[in-house]
């Protein structure tokens, strides 16, 4: 357990040195400020986010540790030795710790996730895979909390028209009555089950099989048809 916790605090401190190394081989001791942001604009990891350049290898404390860096994520390659008591041997290890990109337009609320709210109407499986083009999902909630959150959002982004209901990950598309969310767990298994007062209740004998989130009642089944506002998260 130990030499887990060693090695995530290892893997957080040299992913801070390797972004310090990128923008200072960019910088090329320059001292200046203004200069060393802008040389570091030009470094080979800023080119690679920003999809100027492929993916790469650097390798700042090579052969020990290899970085590797795309525009999708950064992947750090510790490899450790450590005592197995079991088999009473040194055993070699590999541990790889991927640090995702995160949109600049995704919010973060501590202890909950990434959110962003999407003001183009679509139906629930188009807004399913838009999610999913922005390495997300349709938002799921997971407490109360997070709940309050998403009404909230929904409000403020809903005060100059009349909508008032936004889709979320949740579905019952494989059994009726079976709610599962978009990454296929049970809806009960979440966390945070709760409908709204009367809800679902496939309207009139209506196939209403998506849920959205109304920001004045709660968790609303819809028709996946109908084109609503959506919510996508990146969770932690």
């Amino acid at each position: 357990m130990r030499t887990h916790t060693e090695m995530g605090k290892f893997c957080t401190v040299v992913y801070t040195l390797v972004i310090l190394w990128c923008c200072t081989l960019g910088a090329n001791g320059d001292t200046n400020t203004n200069s060393a942001q802008s040389a570091c604009a030009t470094s080979d990891l800023f080119k690679i986010i920003s999809g100027t350049q492929n993916t790469r290898k650097i390798n700042p404390f090579s052969p020990i540790l290899p970085v590797y860096v795309s525009a999708d994520a950064i992947n750090i390659n510790v490899s450790i030795n450590y005592w197995d008591s079991n088999t009473e041997e040194i055993k070699h290890k590999t541990h790889k710790a991927p640090i995702k990109k995160i949109r600049s337009d995704y919010t973060l609320t501590e202890g909950i996730g990434y959110h962003k709210f999407h003001k183009t109407k679509r139906n629930w499986n188009d807004a399913r895979k838009s999610c999913i083009a922005e390495n997300a999902q349709l938002a799921v909630i997971n407490s109360a909390k997070e709940e309050n959150l998403l009404r909230q959002l929904i409000k403020v982004n809903t005060e100059a028209d009349r909508e008032y209901q936004a889709f979320i990950g949740v579905h019952e598309l494989f059994h009726k009555a079976d709610w599962v969310t978009v990454t296929g767990e049970p809806l009960r298994r979440t966390g945070h089950d709760v409908w709204a007062r009367g809800e679902p209740n496939s309207y009139l004998g209506t196939d209403e099989d998506c849920a959205t989130l109304d920001k004045n009642r709660g968790m609303n089944d819809e028709s996946c048809y109908y084109q609503y506002y959506y919510i996508c998260e990146i969770p932690l």
